[in-house]
């Protein structure tokens, strides 16, 4: 018993398993075709065709539970299944016909314990995962009917990508104003890929490396006032990422105007975070203001090899770039009388890269789709919160929301190239307008309906190829059984 849940706990232990999946079919990108729309002076894509089809789904079983171990109060293990096909048939303006496609399996494994003291909690356990990728692609030149096989589709084929992660984190409340949070991270992650094409001879290869790393992380809360009400935190973070599959082996079309091939010697990009911030909270008040600092490290970059190919820039990931990430998140909510609640949020965001360019020189820019100063508010109201309301109305509720997006300048060389999805000079600002009704007719049955942008604006995200819907209403219908 010492060993496992105890047989007195199992009345308590608890498990869910569940399945979700998503398909998609023929799903165009619009943007890179001759059926695109101009938004605010895009450019037209070449492509004749470009569909996608999709099909993914997560399959899981998780236990926790109380546990009687000298070192473990509670536990959880999850088991998960993650498969995906994703399939693209595209025609080129020149008539090139080109079937490819890629699949993959994640099987991943995660274990979480807890264990609390008198004045401090540890969290701790590891996480597996074994990923397998296979890809193809076919061209037909319809002029000649021949057909041929490439060495590999999207990304590299027969490909095998490992993690394994094993991770602590210690919350102490050293006094009753001072709260230290101490935690650790230990990782391993392996890629091989089978068959990928050299960009350079045009033949198939292979790739097999490993990377490990420690991050660290340490966080300060100082509490004040009656019941702690006001709190200053601080904070400093590593952070790595390891090169996935896609880094190391894409081939194929990438921004408006480039062609991406393999890069098999990148390295792992390093990142140092650090906060600041303010937070004040009662039982109908709530603010916090935030300042953070990230320092990157080896980021990955696509640049230009200096080739073109098929009338594209010919690009690859290097670790040529360093920079920073800097904000400042402004969040605030408050509960008003007659069953009203008012939120929202003001958030700005700057990044700069320096990268190095041919010559030995440099050259700093910012970096790709950061996103803009984006604000945000809310206005809601509950049925359920306002006092004693006649029959159907204490179960309905109601929400406007105004959402203002300020204009996206700041571009780096490939924003200012990628004219499929970015305006020349920038993406333009926007203001969203909402209204949202709902009833919970029974506990089973809620329906809903909401008025979406209803201020007719022409829009595009930072970044997208596609034209998001003007005004328009949807009616939704959640039943459970």
């Amino acid at each position: 018993p010492d060993a496992r849940w105890s047989v007195s706990s199992l009345a308590q232990v608890w498990h869910r398993a569940a399945h979700q999946g998503l398909e998609q079919n023929d799903v165009p990108r619009t943007h890179s075709t001759i059926f695109s729309r101009s938004f605010a002076g895009t450019t037209i894509g070449t492509d004749l065709r470009r569909d996608k089809n999709q099909d993914r789904s997560l399959t899981y079983l998780k236990i926790a539970g109380p546990m009687r171990l000298k070192v473990a109060d509670f536990g959880e293990l999850t088991l998960s299944y993650q498969p995906r096909q994703e399939t693209e048939r595209r025609i080129r303006g020149d008539g090139l016909d080109i079937d490819q496609a890629f699949s993959s399996d994640l099987f991943a494994f995660n274990g979480k314990f807890e264990r609390e003291f008198s004045r401090a909690f540890l969290t701790y356990g590891l996480d597996l995962s074994h990923e397998t990728v296979d890809s193809r692609r076919t061209d037909l030149d319809p002029s000649t009917g021949l057909t041929s096989i490439r060495v590999q589709g999207p990304v590299g084929d027969d490909a095998i990508y490992q993690q394994a992660g094993l991770f602590a984190d210690l919350t102490w409340d050293i006094t009753d104003q001072f709260r230290l949070d101490l935690g650790g991270r230990l990782s391993y992650v392996r890629a091989d890929i089978g068959r990928f094409e050299d960009p350079v001879s045009g033949g198939p290869i292979s790739s097999q490396t490993d990377w490990t790393n420690f991050s660290g992380s340490a966080r300060a809360n100082y509490f004040w006032g009656a019941n702690n009400r006001s709190s200053l935190f601080i904070s400093a973070s590593q952070a790595f990422r390891a090169p996935n599959i896609a880094d190391i082996s894409r081939f194929g079309r990438s921004r408006s105007n480039e062609f991406e091939v393999a890069s098999f010697d990148l390295q792992p990009e390093t990142f140092l975070s650090s906060e600041i911030g303010y937070r004040y909270a009662l039982d109908n008040l709530t603010f916090t203001a935030a300042y953070y600092y990230t320092d990157l490290r080896d980021y990955i970059v696509t640049v230009p090899t200096g080739r073109i190919v098929d009338g594209l820039f010919e690009v690859s990931k290097q670790n040529s770039g360093s920079g920073d990430i800097q904000g400042i998140d402004v969040t605030g909510a408050v509960n008003l009388p007659a069953g009203f609640d008012l939120s929202g949020n003001l958030t700005w965001t700057r990044g700069d890269l320096t990268r190095a360019i041919a010559g030995g020189s440099s050259l700093t820019e910012p970096i790709s789709r950061i996103q803009p100063l984006t604000g945000f508010l809310a206005l809601a109201w509950s049925g359920n919160d306002f006092g004693d309301l006649p029959g159907p109305l204490e179960n309905t509720w109601m929400s406007a929301d105004l959402k203002i997006v300020d204009r996206a300048d700041r571009l780096s060389a490939a924003d200012l190239s990628d004219t499929q999805r970015i305006p020349i000079g920038g993406t333009p600002g926007y203001t969203l307008l909402n209204l949202r009704f709902g009833w919970t007719a029974t506990e089973n049955l809620t329906l809903t309906i909401s008025g979406n942008n209803l201020l007719d604006e022409a829009y595009r995200t930072h970044g997208s190829g596609s034209n998001e819907p003007g005004r328009h209403i949807v009616i939704g219908i959640d039943a459970s059984f």
